[in-house]
């Protein structure tokens, strides 16, 4: 896929990847131009709450970011942007020229303009519509520690008392909120004010269901016996039979070699 050098971005999809050196000044972009960028997608290597940020392996963590800019942007970096086609973003996409439809959602507010405004609009729309919106779970992060609200009758009130707080509370004030919600009737959604969700899967219960995380490497050992197993099962008896003799030879020719080494040692006169 080819990269784009031009600045301001033009409307249309991307990819980019932000390790964690950069993840502050990028975090800011995304606050400071969340009227025309829309995250669609977030994958990150993070092992939870590693502080300096840093992956299965130790090495510094990468988040990479699917988005949509729908107005002539300016960019900072990290790097440049990939370009990627507009069905990069499969049927999760939501068409923002209409109402938000009955169903599940999920949305990743960065920054506390942006977690503001939703909580403002959520409070809006359960106002002319009591019940029209119900969130279902959500994540704070603040600083290297996240908080997870859980389902309960009172949660979408809990946290609309909360967000209305975020810009008073100096001492808590989040870096990121991951949303989980329902809408119960086609919601008059305000997409630039409160940013465009993403329709939740049936499997998405949480955050750590829509980041993707790389699968933990196996170890040496079991992909040897992994082998063997598949063998024995492909081969029958002449495969097990095969492995026997083969585990046989290694091991005799260890010990043979052993036993030489040994009478090699005790042949050499001494001095």
């Amino acid at each position: 896929m080819a990269m784009m050098r031009q600045n301001p971005l033009p409307i249309g999809d991307y990819w980019v990847d932000v390790f964690a050196k950069d993840w502050t000044t990028f975090h800011a972009w995304l606050a400071k131009h969340q009227s025309t960028v829309q995250i669609r997608k977030l994958e990150t290597t993070r092992i939870k709450n590693s502080d300096p940020p840093v992956d299965a392996q130790g090495a510094p963590a990468r988040e990479g970011y699917l988005f949509h800019v729908s107005g002539p942007t300016k960019w900072q970096g990290p790097g440049f942007p990939i370009i990627t086609p507009p069905d990069a973003f499969g049927a999760d996409r939501v068409d923002t020229a209409k109402p938000l439809p009955i169903g599940r959602y999920w949305i990743d507010l960065i920054g506390e303009q942006r977690i503001g405004n939703f909580g403002a609009g959520v409070k809006g729309l359960n106002g002319a519509h009591p019940g029209i919106i119900r969130i279902i779970s959500a994540t704070r992060h603040v600083a290297n520690d996240a908080r997870d609200y859980a389902e309960s009758p009172d949660l979408t009130g809990v946290l609309v008392a909360l967000w209305e707080t975020v810009a008073g509370n100096i001492q808590d004030t989040p870096e990121r909120d991951w949303v989980l919600f329902e809408v119960t009737a086609p919601a008059l959604w305000d997409f630039e004010v409160m940013g465009t969700p993403t329709i939740a899967a049936a499997n998405v219960k949480a955050e750590s269901d829509t980041v993707q995380r790389p699968a933990p490497e196996v170890d040496p050992t079991e992909k040897i016996l992994a082998v063997v197993s598949d063998l024995g099962s492909v081969g029958g008896t002449a495969a097990k039979i095969g492995i026997g003799v083969l585990v046989f030879g290694i091991v005799g020719g260890g010990i043979a070699l052993a036993v030489w080494s040994f009478s090699k040692a005790r042949s050499v006169p001494h001095e």
